[in-house]
């Protein structure tokens, strides 16, 4: 069918078909209980569509490898996958990793940054929806206070105030990474402006650094010399900070004693959060394939629970839980192969973008949240990846 469809057109129904999928899944993240009965349900139209695009993708390679046996053998990474996506949602019920797959599919041929604009647009518009619909009182917001601070934070129509200036943060990104090297003062200016302003609705301190730090440094990339940053050698250098990212917060958790003065001090900087997980690992363990929780947190349903909080913002740590020791294992690969795919296309600020984001999923859950926090869908072209290219990667030079 796909084949006698213009590439133009194909083109224009997949964009059509991601903002759907980006305009609806932050609508049914941040809805109430009440809501979510009923809306949750409209998730299935973006996937059921997208499935469909995925299909006639898989078809396409088939059609061009002579035969589906080829295409299997050929197509490793991808199967297993396949596989390890219909083992989690085995293990947990949880279908996340199986639209993942299928999402990295259904883009493969033209790869993410094609559609960079139209997310990054639906994305921008969603927030200041969000926010207008918030102060008009159509949609509920939380107001809630810092722990042993007079701090008042609003959500402005989120789910709690952290995914407000979270948004925020991966929008940035976005737009610097659109922008590239047009990216200019003024627009910096503009973007910790807004960053100002979010912040004393939201108080996320943890975001509004990082938006600082990254919207400064996309604009010392003009003036400094940063070839380094895409030399083919700095891939081992990656791909060790990427496994000590996922691995330290790991071994901090584990090995927590609230007894030990710095751990003690260590923890109240990060705001309990080595105590809360700690707790949970010892309750819940580190699945192999992932397990079904029932996770609790201060957003718009819990704001008075803390004596059931369990949530976890350490997100490799998180994912984990939810997923899998295999699924964070691979999902790592991706991390790293994202760095590759930079490098490989001598991008300094996809580089500086990826480097950023990974770095903010230490502490905060982002991960693995693709319908809110797309840039994920930078390991597009990982998926495809052949046998024969596994072993050989290699980054060619200009």
């Amino acid at each position: 069918m796909m084949e006698y469809i213009s590439a133009n057109k194909k083109h224009i129904l997949k964009i059509a078909l991601v903002v759907l999928y980006a305009v609806s899944l932050p609508w049914i993240a941040n809805c109430t209980d009440s809501q979510y009965a009923v809306l949750s349900k409209l998730r299935f139209i973006p996937y059921a569509m997208i499935s469909l695009l995925a299909l006639f993708t898989l078809l396409e390679g088939i059609k061009k490898k002579g035969s589906l046996l080829q295409y299997i053998k050929d197509h490793l990474v991808l199967i297993v996958c396949c596989i390890v996506a219909l083992c989690i949602f085995i293990a947990s019920h949880n279908i996340q990793p199986i639209v993942f797959v299928i999402m990295l599919v259904a883009l493969s041929d033209e790869g993410f940054e094609e559609f960079l604009k139209p997310i990054l647009l639906t994305h921008i518009a969603f927030m200041i929806l969000t926010i207008v619909l918030s102060k008009m009182g159509i949609i509920e917001q939380v107001v809630i206070g810092r722990n042993n601070s007079d701090v008042i934070r609003q959500s402005l129509g989120y789910m709690y105030p952290l995914e407000l200036h979270g948004h925020f943060f991966i929008i940035v990104l976005m737009y610097i990474l659109l922008r590239k090297e047009k990216y200019t003062w003024s627009e910096c200016l503009g973007i910790n402006g807004l960053n100002i302003v979010l912040f004393q609705f939201s108080d996320a301190r943890t975001d509004v650094i990082m938006v600082f730090v990254v919207s400064v440094l996309a604009l010392l990339l003009q003036y400094i010399k940063t070839d380094w940053l895409i030399n083919k050698k700095m891939l081992w250098l990656y791909a060790i900070g990427t496994i000590a990212l996922v691995v330290i917060p790991f071994i901090m958790t584990i090995a927590f004693d609230p007894t030990n003065e710095f751990q003690a001090t260590l923890n109240r900087a990060l705001s309990n959060r080595l105590y809360i997980t700690n707790y949970v690992i010892e309750e819940e363990g580190l699945p192999i394939f992932g397990k079904e929780m029932e996770w609790v947190g201060f957003g718009r349903t819990g704001t008075n629970i803390e004596e059931t909080y369990n949530w976890v913002d350490f997100s490799f740590i998180k994912d984990t839980i939810d997923y899998g020791l295999v699924f964070t294992g691979i999902f790592t690969c991706g991390w790293i192969y994202m760095f590759y795919d930079q490098i490989k296309k001598r991008s300094k600020y996809g580089i500086l973008v990826v480097m950023v984001l990974l770095l903010s999923c230490i502490i905060e859950y982002r991960s693995f949240l693709p319908h809110i926090y797309p840039l994920i869908l930078l390991m597009t072209p990982a998926i495809m990846v052949e046998n024969k290219d596994i072993l050989k990667i290699k980054v060619e030079d200009e």
